[in-house]
């Protein structure tokens, strides 16, 4: 029977960043496939830079709605 591992949380990029890791120090010690630790990095690399975006909008969204709109001379 396999062990089942947790894992941190992929919600925010902290999580990101232990996963990545964690799959860094599995690989190095060879308990994970190094073509497998790689597909698991691509991964997380994209989960990491949707975030990042996701924070860019909320942060932009923020900015946006703080400032009042110009108006233009009639």
């Amino acid at each position: 029977m396999a062990v089942k591992r947790r894992f941190p949380p992929l919600n925010d990029l902290e999580g990101i960043q232990h996963n990545l890791q964690r799959v860094f120090r599995e690989a190095r010690r060879g308990e994970l496939d190094v073509n497998e630790a790689s597909k698991l990095a691509y991964i997380l690399k994209i989960l990491a830079d949707m975030r990042m975006s996701a924070d860019f909008e909320q942060r932009i969204e923020s900015l946006e709605s703080q400032t009042k709109p110009l108006r233009l001379a009639s």
